[in-house]
């Protein structure tokens, strides 16, 4: 077959599968009016067909989407703002290829071509299932992540994590001269509650506490599970007078608290070691841990349940 002979045949396949196509095509000539557009373009942006928008400017196309609320999102903006944003990329570039999300939360990938004296083609292809296939895999991302960070049991920071942001914040306290108070907790005589409850006994301790330093602690504090019975939490910017206060409320709240769910007169208590960056000019994280867990060790060794404080 020649050449000349198969241009119509051609022609026609060309014509039928933009016409056909599942993704939208429009042509604008260099007046920006609707010279073509195919039903799934019209289907795209709510009109009924393709006859409805041929011939119309794109503007008069925008602004009816606009008071319809269809067509993409527009953010809150004006319709004014709208146009003038949408003409503020409009034929910026010879090609660009951009994202919109629709008033219906579809979202369509979207390409802008300048042509020959100077018509513009549109071609928009739903991508909304692949969004949600991203969206999904972000929150898994962000999950593995909360569950890399976080001990399992309490939902606390793990040790890791914890020790992470603890540095962060000395380093922190240093560059801004603040105060940084740190509380080495430990559950006293956990061996014999577990002795008593079980081991599931046991976990449920460490849950109520963990949930007691949640409740009571300041927005501003962070606390962490390091292991066994064992928790800390610094005190950004927190004199150490004003995170033993905070350590007194959880212990007077744990002593309020009835605990009979867990065993018929079943009570706990804890002792704490606190130290403070300003006994130092060189504070850092592990330091300042180490000092309150000596302050710790001391606590436990008179008596247990009090506090008591890193002697700078």
């Amino acid at each position: 077959m020649s050449e000349g002979a198969s241009d119509p045949g051609l022609s026609r396949l060309i014509s039928e599968a933009v016409t056909l196509s599942e993704n939208g095509i429009v042509i604008l000539d260099a007046q920006d009016r609707v010279v073509f557009c195919n039903l799934a373009m019209a289907h795209y942006f709510g009109a009924p067909g393709r006859d409805a928008v041929i011939g119309r400017t794109v503007d008069e196309i925008l602004t009816l989407l606009y008071h319809r609320q269809a067509g993409e999102d527009v953010q809150g903006r004006s319709l004014q703002e709208w146009l003038q944003h949408f003409h503020s990329v409009f034929r910026s570039l010879p090609f660009r290829s951009f994202e919109i999300h629709m008033t219906d939360g579809r979202w369509l990938l979207t390409t802008e071509q300048i042509l020959q004296d100077g018509a513009v083609m549109i071609q928009c292809t739903d991508i909304s299932r692949l969004k949600t296939v991203e969206a999904e895999l972000r929150q898994s991302k962000l999950e593995l992540e909360f569950l890399a960070m976080t001990d399992e049991l309490t939902r606390l920071p793990n040790r890791r994590h914890f020790l992470s942001c603890l540095e962060a914040e000395a380093q922190r306290a240093v560059r801004y001269e603040s105060p940084l108070s740190v509380a080495m907790i430990d559950l006293d005589f956990f061996k014999q509650i577990n002795d008593r409850l079980g081991h599931h006994g046991g976990d449920e301790v460490l849950r109520h506490f963990s949930a007691l330093l949640r409740d009571q602690l300041r927005n501003s504090d962070f606390a962490g599970r390091l292991g066994g019975e064992e928790f800390a939490i610094s005190f950004p910017e927190t004199e150490i007078a004003d995170a033993c206060h905070v350590i007194e409320r959880v212990r007077k709240m744990l002593m309020a608290e009835k605990l009979d769910t867990l065993a018929p007169g079943f009570s706990y208590s804890f002792s704490c070691g606190m130290a403070c960056s300003v006994q130092t000019t060189h504070p850092d994280g592990q330091k300042l841990l180490t000092w309150a867990d000596a302050a710790l060790y001391q606590a436990k060794s008179s008596g247990r349940n009090r506090t008591c404080l890193h002697a700078a």
